[in-house]
């Protein structure tokens, strides 16, 4: 691996990775399903014409106990109850679908990427300054996998779907990306065609076309067809701070991008509805995810949901207020905020739905 650039942002980087275990039971009815870039969560998307939630069908946002006061930077879930996040103080774990949290390993380190391989307990770490660590019993134990790798920093985690032995690592500095093919044993420098001072902090892989992957860099986005073998910019995507990405579950050639929750100023989105070629400014952006009314959206002030693509978007805060939402996630039963002040959630338990 390259030695890093000086770095040109702060170094702060998220990531979100989730893992589906009985998902597809919990799908809602009419929904249309895929899978998510981190690990293959589906994507749960409601109809085209779902009703909003007005005043939400979901309970109020609540703050997970023992998270105050931590910043937290992604979340992973596991099944139905497990959760795991990384946070500037390690990997925590809840087992009862957000409401506690206890450490998981790790203490200390910066974990702005996770990856959970579907139907396992196997879990993977991006630290930062740190490579990549594994864990093949949910975060109990943790050991180094970064052979061809070293300490880079390690901003976001991928695996090719249908290949989870196929790894790949968005890195703070040349290559850029590097790509493993045994379950992050070995690594190898996979950035051809990335700028000469990379700064990845978005990968996504396409569904329905596996080898094909986009990755958000600090001013461009940068797409794939080969399964990162080679790398070109998407010539018309606007300069910004891509470290968002997400791709529509109906049409994987819709594509979502923008900042998440930014201290550079009020984040901006952008939507694709060519594969990257073109793109349209959104009056919002931030940490994606797909839900029962449409679009959502973690941001500089809470969440907020659309349901005309992005082209307007609604208030979705109760409790939260307008937190820094620095990664939003939804498995088909529980939201899941990852804020500066600690981890929130929002369940339909919470109001009886």
């Amino acid at each position: 691996m390259h030695s890093q650039p000086h770095r040109r942002w702060p170094a702060i980087v998220l990531a979100l990775a989730l893992l589906p275990v009985g998902i597809m039971l919990l799908a809602p009815v009419q929904a249309q399903v895929t899978y998510d870039h981190f690990a293959y969560l589906p994507l749960i998307r409601g109809p085209e014409n779902a009703p909003p939630p007005t005043p939400a069908p979901w309970g109020p946002w609540q703050q997970g106990g023992n998270t105050n006061n931590i910043r937290f930077y992604c979340a992973a879930a596991a099944d139905g109850d497990v959760t795991y996040a990384g946070s500037s103080q390690g990997v925590y774990r809840s087992t009862d679908q957000g409401q506690t949290w206890h450490k998981r390993g790790l203490d200390g380190q910066g974990i702005p990427a996770l990856l959970a391989l579907p139907g396992t307990t196997q879990v993977y770490a991006g630290v930062s300054h740190g490579g990549v660590y594994y864990s093949s019993d949910g975060g109990s134990t943790w050991s180094a996998r970064n052979v061809g790798l070293g300490s880079m920093d390690v901003t976001t985690l991928v695996a090719r779907p249908g290949t989870p032995a196929t790894l790949y690592a968005g890195l703070y500095g040349a290559p850029g990306v590097a790509r493993s093919t045994d379950g992050g044993a070995h690594w190898q420098d996979w950035g051809a065609g990335l700028p000469g001072l990379p700064l990845i902090l978005s990968l996504i892989a396409d569904p329905t076309a596996p080898t094909t992957l986009y990755a958000g860099e600090a001013a461009a986005v940068y797409r794939s067809t080969d399964g990162g073998s080679t790398w070109n910019v998407r010539a018309n995507s606007p300069l910004d701070w891509y470290d968002s990405l997400i791709l529509d579950p109906q049409n994987t050639q819709i594509l979502y991008g923008g900042q998440r929750g930014s201290w550079l100023g009020w984040p901006t989105g952008y939507r694709s509805a060519d594969g990257g070629a073109s793109w349209t400014t959104l009056p919002r952006g931030g940490s994606w995810a797909w839900g029962p009314a449409g679009l959502y959206c973690g941001t500089t002030e809470g969440v907020w949901y659309s349901q005309d693509q992005g082209s307007t978007w609604t208030e979705w805060n109760e409790n939260l207020g307008n937190l820094n939402v620095r990664h939003l996630l939804y498995t088909a039963t529980v939201f899941y905020a990852a804020t500066d002040d600690g981890l929130w959630w929002r369940s339909p338990a919470a109001s009886g739905h």
